[in-house]
């Protein structure tokens, strides 16, 4: 486990991995992924987004394959508590659309750094 925020190079028995850490928030570093955004407001979402542009961070972001089902997709039972999964299909792809769009939007006023400069420096570092 590291604490580190942006990518870095891990090498053991003479073989390197270069880890893209999962973005968290500022102080409390939670974690920035979609399953939890399900309970947040589209305003809640731009702040984070803008919280981490503001620090210069790498955006890394996960999303489950649950996370873009619909509640009549015939999702197995025991996950009736993983956050959005009620929600009608619609309404989820809508989310989706509006979290998806606002990290492109980052991405097109440059406040998040692109993908490819993120793997370029993480492996150029020793």
């Amino acid at each position: 486990m590291s604490w580190r925020r942006g990518p870095y190079a891990i090498e053991s028995a003479g073989r390197r991995i270069v880890e893209f850490p999962i973005s968290t928030t500022g102080l409390w570093r939670f974690p920035v992924y979609q399953t939890v955004f399900f309970g947040f407001s589209d305003a809640k979402i731009a702040g984070i987004l803008a919280g981490i542009a503001a620090r210069g961070e790498r955006l890394s972001f996960a999303l489950h394959a649950v996370d873009a089902l619909g509640a009549g997709d015939g999702v197995d039972p025991r996950l009736a508590r993983h956050p959005g999964v009620a929600w009608p299909l619609e309404r989820k792809l809508g989310f989706l659309r509006r979290v998806f769009g606002g990290i492109a939007e980052s991405i097109r006023r440059g406040a998040v750094p692109r993908a490819r400069r993120m793997q370029r420096r993480a492996i150029a570092r020793p």
